[in-house]
């Protein structure tokens, strides 16, 4: 699925998920930042601040953040977003402590199957 077949509820869950993961070490490193300019590019610049000032807004916490993804059940955009939310998690030195948390969150409570090998 594309980011831009989202919609925007899912767009907003894919845009806050990875700031706090690219955040949550306090810095943001050049392969993350990366990643956040493919996702902005693909969006759009412009839409990609509108989502996250949407995201900063409504979703200020780790607590509310997980309350948002609890709203996404399409299995395909739930896929999408564990997706780039690992990649963009495995550009920093070393997964910390809280992005693990996260990415095994949403592991747990969206069904996905990470595949070893």
């Amino acid at each position: 699925m594309k980011i831009s077949e989202l919609t925007n509820e899912q767009q907003v869950a894919l845009v806050a998920v990875i700031e706090a993961i690219a955040m949550s070490d306090g810095a943001i490193e050049d392969g993350e930042q990366n990643t956040i300019g493919q996702i902005a590019q693909e969006l759009g610049v412009d839409t990609y601040r509108a989502l996250l000032r949407d995201a900063d807004s409504r979703y200020p916490n780790t607590d509310a953040l997980k309350q948002l993804l609890e709203t996404i059940t399409d299995q395909e955009a739930r896929n999408t977003i564990y997706g780039l939310a690992m990649q963009d998690a495995m550009l920093s030195p070393a997964i910390n402590h809280l992005q693990s948390k996260m990415l095994e969150w949403l592991r747990d409570n969206w069904n996905i199957t990470v595949e070893e090998g």
